[in-house]
């Protein structure tokens, strides 16, 4: 405030724009915290688990990885917030990966990729950023579908490659 020569009011007007571009995010960690808890309460948590054990259960790790990353992709458009992402999904991919036989960094690197990459597709990241940017929906995914399918088995390719690692 005394280097920018600035006034208290200016000060505390700044302060306050500052904490309004913060609270949203504050928003969604809290409510992916609400969702992450009312799983844990209802035992919902060892419910989800065990189904998406089922599914990937019998498959070759490889493949197992590779859904993992599926299910980060599609939990992405529902949860934008990477730090929401991971108080909800971490809980329930770091049990699956133990009873798949999968290393708990697969999972962590499924829940990188599904949170990165994909902020670029779903409407529900990109639409405010278009809407500044001044580009059509309909032009952005023209240029950024055949992107996001390369990305995406360029991830599939690096899961697989480090299930075989070992990693």
């Amino acid at each position: 405030m005394i280097v920018n020569r600035m006034t208290t009011s200016e000060m505390a007007e700044m302060f306050v724009a500052g904490c309004k571009s913060a609270l949203f995010g504050a928003m969604l960690v809290g409510l992916a915290r609400a969702i992450s808890l009312v799983m844990e309460q209802g035992q919902v948590i060892d419910t989800s688990v065990n189904f998406l054990a089922g599914l990937v259960g019998n498959m070759p790790a490889s493949i197992a990885g590779v859904g993992m990353l599926v299910v980060q992709n599609i939990v992405n458009f529902f949860i934008p917030s990477g730090s929401g992402q991971a108080v909800v999904m971490m809980p329930i991919m770091a049990p699956l990966s133990d009873l798949v036989g999968l290393s708990r960094e697969v999972a962590v690197v499924a829940y990188q990729f599904g949170d990165g990459f994909s902020n670029m597709f779903w409407p529900t990241a990109v639409a405010t950023e278009c809407g500044i940017m001044g580009i059509g929906m309909d032009k952005w995914y023209k240029f950024i579908t055949p992107l996001f399918l390369m990305m995406f088995a360029l991830q599939a390719v690096l899961i697989v490659a480090a299930v075989a690692w070992g990693v």
